[in-house]
């Protein structure tokens, strides 16, 4: 029985296979981030197109362990470097409006105009990294790779216009509950 492991890499990761510290690694990167999976020295890495061979160089039952904990590992962080992570953002109110503007020759930076009920529009930049969409007039679709700059970009806009809490206008995440205060009677 042949101990060999065949993984398919995910399409905007590079593979490569190299050294650090005398032991074999695999260096997996996307856009922004860098993962090192170390692999044990009684393994073979090959290399093709979309696919990457684990091969035990010899067929004894320690390195057939090593070969399954090392493609684990190995398609583990694949994984996570080509996860995209989701915001959903919808606005309450009336008059407000979105839009996108993308780097043109004068800036070098992504634009989110919001007009949301203030006398001024509310500019907000954002980098390259993270992709917005605007469903319908009301609803906000964030997604970047980066997790951190994601949660940070829609707290931004978020905070752009607070919910009230009389009302509800403002900005609301998808799943976001909150009770509206009563309106005093006389």
């Amino acid at each position: 029985m042949k101990a060999e492991k065949e993984i398919k890499i995910p399409g905007d990761l590079k593979v490569s296979v190299g050294y650090l510290k005398n032991q074999k690694c695999l260096i997996i990167e996307n856009k922004m981030d860098k993962k090192f999976v170390f692999v044990s020295n009684s393994l073979g890495l090959l290399k093709k197109q979309k696919t990457l061979l684990l091969k035990a160089i010899d067929s004894t039952s320690v390195n057939k362990l090593d070969l399954s904990r090392s493609a684990k590992s190995i398609e583990i962080e694949m994984g996570v470097l080509n996860k995209k992570y989701r915001k959903k953002l919808s606005v309450r109110g009336l008059g407000y409006r979105m839009r996108v503007i993308e780097n043109t020759e004068k800036l070098d930076y992504n634009v989110l105009e919001l007009k949301v009920g203030y006398s001024h529009l509310k500019l907000l930049r954002f980098s390259s990294d993270i992709k917005i969409k605007i469903v319908k007039k009301t609803r906000i679709i964030i997604e970047s790779l980066n997790k951190v700059k994601l949660g940070n970009f829609a707290k931004e806009v978020w905070s752009a216009r607070k919910p009230d809490v009389y009302k509800g206008k403002g900005f609301w995440f998808k799943y976001e509950k909150m009770k509206l205060k009563d309106i005093k009677k006389k």
